[in-house]
C-alpha cells in the first residue's frame, strides 16, 4: 500500500496544479508580483535602476503594488524575458517545477517527499504564490539545496543566490558554516558561498555598473514602518490586528525575533541539521516583513519533522489557511517543532531516507 501512495499522492498534486491554473489565470492579482518584476527589469533597461524613485529618494513604507525591493542581480535576470510580455502561465509553471523540485530533492523518505509536494499544492501560501507570482517557491528550492547539501560548495552557492532577494536566509548559511562539526565541510560552505557572492556581483557589475546597487542601499536605508502594513502578517502586525496597543507589538516582534535565534542555536547545539532546519523557518520571524506566501518554507521543518518523529507533522503548511492574525502561530510552530524533533531518531515506516539523500556531491 505504501509503494502506491507516492504516485498517488504525485498524480493528485498535479491534478491540482492544472485546476489552480486554470482557476487564476486572468483573475484578479493574477501574475501581480510577476509585472512587478518584470517593471522593474523594464526600468533597469531604460533608466539605469529597477528601483521606484520614492523607495530612493526618501522614507517609505513597503507594500504598494509595483516596488521592487531586491537586490539588482534578479532584475537583471528578468530582462530576458522583457519581450515575452507579461508570461503568467510560464512563469506559473516554472515555480511548479521548483515547487516539484525541493519536494524530490528532500533529504526524506519517498513517502514524505511525495506527501510534501500535495500538502505544498494544497496549501494557502502556495496557491498565492502561483497567483501573484512571486518568487517564493523558488527560494524555498535553494533552501532545500542548501538542506541536502549541507558542507558542500553548493549549499553555500545556493543560499547566496536566495539571500539576493531574501536577506534573512544568510541565517541558515551562518549555521551551515559555524555548526559544521567538519572544518572541511566549513570550508567547502565558505568558499561556495564567497566565490558565488563575488560572481554574482561581478557580472552585475559589469552588466550596470555600481549605479543599482548603490540605489539599493538606500532602498534598505529608507525602508521603515513594517508594522500594521496590510497584509503583512509579522508578529507586530498580527497583534496590532489583535487590538493590541503599543509599544508591546514591537515588543511582541522582538521577542519572536529572540527566540527564533535562539532556538536555532539550540538546536545547531544538538545537530547540524536541526539547526538548519530551525533557522529556515526562524527567517519568517526575523524578517519585519511577512507575507503569506512567504510561509511555504514551513514545508522544510514539516517534512523534517515527519521524518525524524512524528509523521502527521507534515500536514504543518496547511496552517497557512488560518485567518491572517494567526499565521505567526503557523511560523512558531514550524520553529519549535523541529527543535523537540532533533532528540529522537526516525521511527516511522514512512520515514526511511531515500539512497544518496545524506548530500549531493
Amino acid at each position: 500500500m505504501f509503494r502506491m501512495a507516492p504516485p498517488v499522492m504525485v498524480g493528485v498534486a498535479l491534478v491540482a496544479l492544472a485546476a489552480a491554473h486554470a482557476a487564476f489565470a486572468g483573475s484578479v492579482g493574477w501574475g501581480y508580483d510577476l509585472a512587478a518584476y518584470l517593471a522593474a527589469a523594464d526600468r533597469l533597461v531604460r533608466t539605469g535602476t529597477p528601483y521606484v524613485a520614492e523607495t530612493i529618494s526618501g522614507l517609505y513604507r513597503p507594500g504598494p503594488g509595483g516596488l521592487y525591493l531586491y537586490a539588482p542581480p534578479f532584475a537583471q535576470l528578468m530582462a530576458p524575458l522583457l519581450p515575452l510580455g507579461a508570461p503568467a502561465s510560464l512563469w506559473f509553471v516554472v515555480r511548479a517545477v521548483a515547487l516539484a523540485g525541493a519536494c524530490w530533492l528532500m533529504p526524506v523518505g519517498r513517502t514524505i517527499r511525495a506527501a510534501s509536494f500535495l500538502v505544498g499544492v494544497l496549501s494557502l501560501p502556495t496557491l498565492l504564490d502561483l497567483s501573484l507570482g512571486n518568487i517564493s517557491l523558488i527560494v524555498l528550492l535553494l533552501c532545500v539545496i542548501g538542506w541536502r547539501a549541507r558542507g558542500r560548495r553548493l549549499a553555500g552557492a545556493a543560499l547566496i543566490v536566495a539571500s539576493t532577494v531574501r536577506p534573512p536566509v544568510l541565517l541558515p548559511l551562518l549555521v551551515l558554516v559555524l555548526g559544521a562539526r567538519d572544518r572541511v565541510a566549513r570550508r567547502r560552505v565558505l568558499v561556495g558561498s564567497a566565490l558565488t557572492a563575488l560572481l554574482v556581483v561581478a557580472v552585475s557589475l559589469l552588466l550596470a555598473g555600481p549605479g543599482p546597487w548603490l540605489d539599493y542601499a538606500a532602498v534598505l536605508r529608507h525602508s521603515s514602518g513594517f508594522a500594521g502594513i496590510p497584509r503583512n502578517v509579522d508578529l507586530a502586525s498580527a497583534a496590532l490586528l489583535w487590538g493590541v496597543a503599543q509599544p508591546w507589538p514591537g515588543l511582541l516582534w522582538l521577542g519572536g525575533a529572540t527566540l527564533a535565534l535562539v532556538s536555532t542555536a539550540l538546536a545547531t547545539r544538538r545537530d547540524e541539521e536541526a539547526g538548519y532546519v530551525v533557522a529556515v523557518a526562524a527567517t519568517l520571524l526575523v524578517s519585519p516583513l511577512l507575507w503569506a506566501h512567504y510561509l511555504v518554507l514551513l514545508l522544510i521543518p514539516a517534512a523534517y519533522v515527519a521524518h525524524r518523529r512524528w509523521p502527521a507533522a507534515i500536514l504543518l503548511p496547511l496552517l497557512g489557511w488560518l485567518p491572517e492574525p494567526l499565521l505567526p502561530l503557523a511560523a512558531l510552530a514550524g520553529l519549535l517543532l523541529p527543535l523537540v524533533a532533533a532528540s529522537a531518531p526516525a521511527t516511522s515506516v514512512l520515514t526511511s531516507p531515500p539512497e544518496g539523500a545524506a548530500q549531493l556531491s
